[in-house]
């Protein structure tokens, strides 16, 4: 097996390369980001005493990943015991 390894194309748009996983990371950061202040008005408003904040807290559509990851790791222990 002689295999000849060629990086030319790699190196000749090495530029966009780079652009590409600063670009990532920065859309990885601010997803992070977001999904980290989303998570805490949620909890803040199932810690508050404020009947209207809880209700939003509650409603499907903010709950709806919880139910899907809580329902599938049920599943899968029942199956696999």
């Amino acid at each position: 097996m002689n295999y000849q390894l060629n990086f030319a194309a790699v190196w000749r748009d090495f530029d966009t390369l780079l652009a590409g996983l600063g670009l990532g990371l920065e859309l990885a950061l601010v997803s992070i980001a977001i999904g980290c202040v989303i998570g805490l008005l949620m909890a803040f408003a199932l810690l508050s005493k404020h009947r209207a904040w809880w209700s939003f807290s509650r409603t499907p559509v903010f709950n709806s990943q919880f139910r899907i990851r809580r329902n599938t790791h049920e599943h899968y222990s029942l199956r696999h015991g």
